[in-house]
């Protein structure tokens, strides 16, 4: 008895004193705290799993006895104070109990843990603040993902006054100044591995940076020289056969040294003299002369800042739950009028449409909820009601009924989602939000083309304008290069002086035909390199190159409107399209088409077939639909960016595009568009053969 009693004073003893007692009493003490710590991390676990939302209604009501938290009425006031002020960070409580139970059972002592113990609640604290930022706009306000108190009162001063990405760069600072302040962090030590003895030994540092220059010049010379050996080949044959396509090889080298580029024109122009003779061979000759490589960019290219985009609030205010059961009723009603009996199980609530899964009951066919989408239309009040018989992947119906007034999704949403910033996209694409309100990114590498068809006012243009933004914020000069073709004249003019620009904005039917002939000349150009060095695609080229200024940059081309082309050179524009969509994807080169006649005159079969990836906006009838994606719909849609998409191997989507205005592109291009850079296009007023 006296043992337990002096285990027990020791508990509550400074750890000074406790130094000086028997190792035995003393070891009693600590497995007694950190059983005791112990118990109270088992019961807390306990009371937090089981914690029910309708245990703050039987508390605040002296319902004792209807608690149904397995820690009881102790249990359940724990779970409200830590879920209700902490959020899903009140698990974090866990975390502390179970330090606590290793102290004791180590005997480390608890004063010289007390920092990093406050450092833990401070943590938390800052854990729920960023839960609100994340969360706030994808759960309701009752989900512990919010943060609690403690997170809506924070984070949404946060959000309100910094973003989610001022917000976002506050509390991750405020988290590692927790760290550095309460254990013994150093950002010095951190970063170390990546930065070396920066700090200690900068003049080391700068020697052994020019060392790793020379080295990679070095590399770069030994390449060229490989490639200079590989070229007497061709030569040989030079007699036999015209050199069509040798010329374009060299240049495809990216070849730095000016002194070296000027001797290989001159070997050709040699070349060129001794075939004069023969007229055939001359005129081949005359006609590789006016093929042009692209011409590397050398400049360090700066992203743009997303400033120069601004979000806009279109002032609708998201259905409330009396208006979504009455909704519900409606619908519910007039099916059943229809001799159409289920229920909706599940309401969506997304920026432009609101979709009711309803899940019919037995024997009830979905051909007749179907039939019945222009009658349902009329009782909710809107032509624009879309019944999906059933939803891809699920076994419900998808009524889609539009909201009274729709969010504006703004470009500047999507370019800052965290889905945008995935390094596994290789060329990302803002397409917008799904119909649950999701940032929706597409990869063009892997699409590999897309067709982009809608009426005017449908949203086209301005997708077209938000997939060039795209590729502005992501995609450097050196990574990617662009034909821009507008036979309208006007839609993408702003674009005019890019850096990635291939050429002037192309807007001359017959200018047009050139490039795309250019770009055909150029996909086998690249095989042809490819092929020298055993690789299957561009990525694995590229990865193979070790200097920069060898790779490979992908090209996209970009036809605002394909009607106007088929109308003049139909017969060539739809070969160099065809032979483009069949092959060009390995080397790099990708198609974007727009029209807004989606006829078979514009968009044939061969065209469609070579272009698996499909965006319709609304278009006039069924039967442009069905000519874009094989099936009704689009004459279904909204407007204003509302839209279809299929992709490889994918169910059909609704996407909602997101907007952005003429003046936001005008600030873009300001900083990046420069009358220099034409000095790197290529001239498409001759016919390259």
């Amino acid at each position: 008895m006296s043992k337990l009693r002096q285990a027990i004073s020791s508990v509550f003893e400074r750890d000074s004193e406790a130094d000086v007692r028997p190792k035995h009493d003393d070891r009693t003490a600590r497995e007694l705290k950190g059983s005791i710590f112990t118990l109270v991390t088992l019961f807390v676990l306990v009371a937090l799993t089981s914690y029910v939302p309708i245990d703050t209604y039987n508390l605040k009501h002296n319902q004792w006895d209807q608690i149904n938290n397995l820690g009881g009425i102790v249990g359940a006031w724990l779970a409200e104070y830590l879920l209700g002020y902490l959020g899903v960070m009140g698990y974090g409580l866990l975390g502390l109990t179970s330090f606590l139970s290793f102290l004791s059972f180590s005997g480390a002592s608890m004063r010289k843990n007390f920092l990093l113990m406050l450092g833990g609640g401070l943590s938390a604290a800052l854990g729920s603040m960023a839960c609100y930022v994340l969360f706030h706009q994808t759960v309701s306000d009752l989900s512990p993902l919010m943060g609690g108190i403690i997170g809506k009162t924070g984070g949404a001063w946060l959000y309100r006054y910094f973003n989610s990405t001022g917000a976002g760069l506050l509390l991750g600072g405020g988290f590692l100044v927790t760290l550095m302040l309460t254990t013994d962090l150093s950002l010095r030590r951190l970063f170390r591995p990546l930065v070396g003895n920066t700090f200690e030994d900068y003049e080391e540092i700068d020697l052994s940076n020019e060392e790793e220059d020379e080295q990679e010049e070095d590399d770069a010379a030994e390449e060229e020289e490989k490639i200079i050996a590989r070229t007497p080949a061709p030569k040989a044959k030079a007699k036999a056969k015209p050199a069509k396509k040798k010329k374009p090889k060299k240049a495809a080298k990216k070849k730095t040294d000016d002194d070296e580029d000027e001797e290989l024109d001159d070997e050709l122009d040699e070349l060129d003299d001794e075939e004069d003779s023969d007229s055939d061979d001359s005129s081949e000759e005359s006609a590789e002369a006016d093929f042009q490589e692209v011409i590397p960019y050398r400049e360090t290219y700066k992203f743009p800042s997303l400033r120069s985009l601004q979000n806009y609030d279109s002032g609708a205010k998201k259905p409330t739950r009396s208006e979504i059961r009455d909704n519900t009723r409606k619908i519910c009603e007039h099916l059943v009028s229809f001799n159409i009996t289920g229920e909706v199980e599940t309401v969506s609530v997304g920026p432009v449409i609101n979709t009711y899964e309803f899940k019919p009951s037995a024997g009830v066919k979905l051909k007749a909820i179907a039939n019945v989408q222009e009658d349902l239309g009329i009782v909710m009040g809107t032509p624009d009601l879309r019944i999906v018989a059933p939803i891809p992947g699920k076994t419900v119906v998808g009524i889609e009924v539009p909201r009274p007034k729709s969010e504006i999704i703004s470009l500047k949403q999507i370019l800052s989602s965290k889905e945008f910033a995935d390094k596994k996209i290789r060329i990302p694409v803002a397409l917008g939000k799904s119909t649950d309100g999701q940032a929706m990114i597409g990869d063009l590498a892997a699409m590999p083309h897309l067709l982009v068809a809608g009426a005017t006012g449908s949203g086209k243009s301005v997708f077209v304008n938000s997939l060039i933004t795209s590729f502005l914020y992501r995609m450097s000069p050196q990574q990617l290069r662009m034909i821009l073709i507008d036979p309208k004249m006007l839609e993408l003019n702003v674009f005019e002086g890019l850096p990635h620009l291939i050429s002037n904005i192309i807007t001359r039917p017959q200018h047009a035909v050139n490039a795309l002939n250019w770009a055909v000349m150029e996909m086998e150009n690249r095989y042809n390199i490819m092929a020298e060095y055993g690789s299957k695609n561009i990525d694995s080229y590229n990865a193979s190159m070790k200097s920069a200024a060898n790779k490979i940059p992908y090209i996209v081309i970009v036809v605002d409107e394909l009607a106007d082309l088929m109308l003049t050179s139909g017969g060539e524009v739809e070969e160099a399209i065809t032979r483009l969509a069949q092959k060009a994807r390995a080397a790099g080169i990708h198609l974007v088409i727009a029209t807004q006649r989606p006829s078979t005159d514009v968009v044939t079969g061969l065209i469609k077939a070579n272009i698996p990836s499909r965006l319709a906006f609304k278009v006039p009838s069924s039967v442009d639909s069905r000519t874009v994606l094989d099936t009704s719909g689009a004459e279904d849609l909204i407007g204003r960016g509302d839209s279809l998409m299929i992709l490889p191997g994918k169910p059909m989507q609704r996407i909602h595009g997101c907007f952005t205005s003429e003046e936001d592109l005008q600030r873009l291009t300001k900083g990046l568009s420069k009358k220099a850079y034409e000095k790197l296009y290529i001239d498409f007023s001759k016919a390259p053969k």
